[in-house]
């Protein structure tokens, strides 16, 4: 009897270790039972009681979860409401208990495929019969949610459950609406912990996002509309990782019924209760510039106008207006729309709101509308420039305010200072007590724009010195790089130096007047929320075409302009902190270039020269490393005499290899979803690296040095080769065709078992051995297969020597290609006799291999290897003459063209800065060749910080 224990754990706990009487439970309710229907459901109570207090160990023993489930497929109608309050009970139990004995318990729970009882549940519209056992069902589903280990959440993620489980949610949430809270709570942690594509296709193909919105546009109650737009919010959020497309979202009116309860906002309570996520809704849908004409095509920016003549918060009028500013972006009509209805007098009423999120947004809408040539005019006739100055005064120590209104006055501050509405000396007084305690990337960038345009003016670097705005300015900068917690802070700080320096040397007018409003980029950096933001593009491609002043200016200067041009956008060597090779702590330098729009001849003359390209848009070459042994070794192979069918085991990969279930493609290099995913999932198997970006990922195996072509019938550039095993992506070959061949510059592949077994690293490099023979037959130049660098030292490159015959080239130690193995090792030996002598002064003859310790007779193969000097003796060999320097035709931020030797004289550049530029500069002309020589062109920055030149 019940009352006989103190408490209900104890009385089922009893029950629990009492074996003869749960076996003559488990019996009643067995298969054979002659128990009735009703008899069974009692007994399914009382177990269903146990799951809930009693020890969950014991639970799961006699796999009491897993009978109940039984009965109820037997009697759904009396047994499905039983079993569901045992699978809550032992959930939560499991969720509450200690975590070392829950895990194994956990694991065992979840590999008894109970998703499938619940799946079958659902899908069973017979039992779905009242609101209080829809709701022990969803409650089920969070609490499997919430404890199921990671390895077996796939299960939740399968394509018939996620179809089940949309197809139910859009039956019940229009059928049982008093358990509509508990389907959205269910709805958005499931959604939330979805990680893969698939799975939200299905909820887009089954109208989930529609389900959703139409409980968002009938009668809701305060709690409910939090719950609603919650899931909104997720889904958007899920819609636009994995999909990249929000139109479903407003092609269901999604948006609208958002908007509809954002007028509701009258009520404080419900804002309270949901403000912040509609508003973020509001911002994430207008955060896409194409998403935005979209918007404006449909008269959205109507709608959010609108909204602004409601009494809304602070914080909800602040959304509303970045929303219209993003809106805004989309385009000059948008622009103009705005200012036909007057928008700008209203955004420049709210300045004097004292309100600072209003101010805040505000700023940025006019910042943006001051693109519009007549609103720059009437700006300045209200002399609305002291205005702004009025904001930074009163608002320094709010960075966000400060952000906008600085921004806005970047746009106008060189007309403004022009007229006479305000003084120099008050804006940059201001502008340098902000930098004083600026704390912002963002803020910093604002404030060193307006002091570097200020300074353009006839006086202003005078007067930026007389008041020691250069230092601040400058440190303020590169103390940011280490003080600010940012993801973009790093490539902030460099578009910084690189663009928003360009104001030092005679920028043409046109870019003034072509949106000026432009250089401030208020869509680039992280306008809060960051939901606002679309990507950057660079207003100052270096890759640009040329305009006919710097066609004249290139001309005069003896460039052929009937030749393309080879522009080098940045030169700078990297050191290694360890020795790739021997993880020794010593030097080890490659010499990097940025080169833009390269030719494929030019990028087939820097691989003559021992260039190599690891993907990205950088070129590699050794400059130094610390001994012979650890330099790496160029590799190509001489296709016309390589068989496969010499190795037995290039025989057998080709042999194992299943033809009929594989498929090759060759396609422009293009972000996938599904090879970014497998790049990432070969990078941390392989290489125990963490996942890399979209971004870093594009960066690295999307984007490249130059640009497809098609000549006499061969598609020269970069290519994606795509290796699919039944229609599934399982490896991808990033390579370069080029005039002479084909160059493998990476290659990431499935490293499952049933993949690996094909050794498909093997098989692409002899695929595209075969490529190159296949283009050999239109081009009987392209011979080579370049695999880039071997070092036999090194097991993660020792195998790219394995398919003879081989040509090596490394520039520390040969001018030229060597034919075989046999020629590296005696190149290496030669190497070490010419740089190593014994203690009595003379030439070593000690060979690699046999290092000796003789006491009298002590050789070191420590010896150090410079490609500079060997370079410097080929140039001469090819030219005749030493490289000089000062001929070198440079290009000053963008705008001015002159040779080196004219930059020196007319900057008057310090004769320090001047031998470090020649000498880096000498290195790179005879690392690249006479070739490219005569159509070089180097991107040089005037920094206007310390007047130093930067090449960039």
């Amino acid at each position: 009897t019940p009352n006989s224990y103190s408490t209900p754990d104890s009385l089922w706990n009893h029950c629990l270790e009492h074996d003869a009487m749960m076996k003559s439970l488990l019996k009643a309710i067995g298969g054979n039972s002659c128990f009735r229907e009703d008899d069974v459901a009692n007994v399914c109570g009382l177990l269903a009681s146990m799951c809930e207090f009693g020890l969950s160990p014991k639970v799961v023993e006699y796999n009491l979860v897993s009978k109940l489930e039984d009965c109820a497929r037997r009697f759904p109608h009396t047994c499905s409401m039983p079993a569901f309050m045992g699978i809550l009970g032992l959930l939560d139990q499991l969720e509450t208990g200690p975590p070392g004995d829950m895990n194994i318990l956990k694991a065992r729970f979840f590999s008894e495929n109970h998703d499938l009882f619940v799946m079958d549940m659902l899908s069973n519209n017979d039992v779905i019969s009242n609101s209080f056992l829809v709701e022990l069902i969803y409650r089920s589903l969070v609490n499997m949610l919430k404890v199921c280990p990671p390895l077996y959440l796939s299960n939740l993620w399968s394509s018939d459950f996620v179809s089940c489980f949309v197809t139910s949610f859009v039956r019940d949430v229009a059928s049982f609406p008093k358990t509509a809270n508990i389907l959205m709570n269910t709805a958005q942690n499931f959604l939330f912990s979805i990680e893969l594509k698939a799975p939200i296709e299905i909820f887009r193909d089954l109208g989930f996002h529609a389900a959703v919105t139409n409980v968002l546009t009938g009668p809701i109650s305060q709690d409910l509309l939090a719950e609603t737009v919650d899931l909104l919010y997720c889904i958007l959020n899920k819609y636009h990782k994995y999909l990249a497309d929000l139109r479903p979202l407003l092609d269901c009116k999604m948006l609208d019924a958002v908007i509809q309860k954002a007028l509701a906002f009258s009520d404080k309570e419900w804002e309270s209760k949901c403000g912040s996520t509609i508003c973020n809704i509001m911002l994430r849908m207008t955060g896409n510039i194409e998403m935005n004409k979209e918007l404006f095509k449909r008269q959205y920016m109507d709608k959010f106008l609108e909204m602004l003549g409601n009494n809304l918060s602070p914080v909800t009028q602040h959304s509303i207006i970045n929303c219209i500013g993003n809106i805004a972006l989309s385009g000059y009509e948008a622009k103009q729309v705005l200012m036909d209805r007057m928008i700008h007098h209203m955004m420049l009423d709210t300045l004097g709101s004292g309100e600072p999120y209003i101010i805040e947004a505000s700023c940025r809408l006019l910042h943006i509308l001051a693109s519009v040539e007549p609103f720059l005019y009437d700006f300045l006739e209200a002399g609305c420039a002291g205005l702004i100055v009025g904001l930074l005064e009163d608002y320094r120590n709010n960075p966000n305010v400060c952000c906008s209104a600085l921004g806005l006055l970047a746009a106008i501050v060189m007309k403004a200072v022009c007229h006479n509405y305000t003084s120099l000396e008050q804006i940059l007084e201001i502008v340098i007590e902000i930098l004083k305690i600026a704390n912002n990337g963002r803020l910093i960038g604002y404030a060193t724009l307006v002091s570097l345009i200020l300074g353009d003016l006839d006086a202003g670097i005078v007067k930026l010195r007389e008041m020691g705005v250069h230092r601040p300015l400058a440190v303020a900068i590169r103390n940011s790089i280490y003080t600010i917690q940012s993801p973009n802070l790093e490539k902030w700080a460099s578009k910084l130096m690189e663009e928003l320096s360009l104001y030092a040397v005679g920028v043409s007018p046109a870019v003034f007047q072509h949106g000026f409003v432009q250089s401030p980029k208020m869509h680039e950096w992280d306008w809060q929320p960051t939901l606002t933001c679309p990507r950057f593009q660079p207003q100052f491609p270096v890759s640009a075409k040329l305009d006919e002043v710097a066609l004249k200016e290139l001309s005069h200067l003896g460039i052929n302009l009937s030749e393309p041009i080879f522009r080098v956008g940045r030169v700078y060597g990297r050191t290694h902190g360890t020795c790739r090779n021997c993880d020794a702590e010593a030097v080890s330098e490659e010499l990097v270039i940025r080169p833009h729009g390269l030719t494929t001849h030019q990028y087939q003359s820097l691989i003559d020269n021992g260039w190599y390209r690891r993907g990205g848009v950088k070129m590699f070459r050794l400059r130094q490393n610390h001994r012979v042994q650890c330099c790496d070794w160029e590799t190509r192979v001489s296709v016309e005499q390589f068989d496969y069918k010499l190795s037995k085991h290039y025989s057998k990969v080709v042999r194992r290899m299943p033809m009929a279930r594989l498929t090759v493609e060759s396609l422009p290099t293009h972000f996938s979803q599904d090879a970014f995913l497998l790049y990432n999932e070969y990078n941390f198997k392989k290489h125990d690296k963490t996942a890399k970006s979209k971004q870093s990922y594009i960066e690295h195996a999307v984007d490249s040095v130059i640009s497809n072509q098609t000549v006499n019938g061969i598609q020269y550039g970069t290519y994606h080769q795509l290796y699919r095993l039944d229609g599934k992506l399982v490896a991808v070959g990033l390579i370069d065709i080029v005039p002479k061949g084909i160059v493998s510059a990476y290659m990431w592949y499935s490293l499952d078992k049933e993949v690996s077994k094909y050794s498909l690293g093997v098989y692409s490099a002899l695929k595209e051995i075969e490529m190159v023979r296949e283009l050999s037959k239109k081009n009987p130049e392209m011979k080579y297969y370049y695999l880039q660098g071997w070092n036999d030292s090194n097991k993660k490159l020792a195998y790219k020597a394995n398919y003879p015959p081989e040509e090596f080239y490394c520039a520390c130690i040969t001018p030229e290609w060597l034919p075989s193995l046999e020629a590296v090792k005696e190149a290496k030996e030669k190497y070490l006799q010419q740089h190593t002598q014994d203690q009595n002064g003379h030439p070593s003859s000690t060979p690699i291999a046999e290092e000796t310790t003789d006491k009298d007779k002590k050789v070191s193969t420590d010896v150090p290897c410079i490609a500079l000097e060997k370079d410097r003796a080929k140039y001469q060999q090819l030219t005749g003459h030493k490289p000089d320097v000062s001929k070198i035709v440079v290009c000053l931020n963008y705008t001015t063209y002159m040779r080196l030797g004219e930059m020196f004289s007319k900057y008057s550049v310090d004769q320090s800065q001047k031998e470090i530029m020649e000498r880096r500069f000498e290195e790179l002309l005879v690392a690249i060749g006479p070739e490219l020589q005569s159509q070089l062109v180097i991107d040089l920055k005037i920094c206007p910080f310390n007047e130093q030149f930067y090449s960039f």
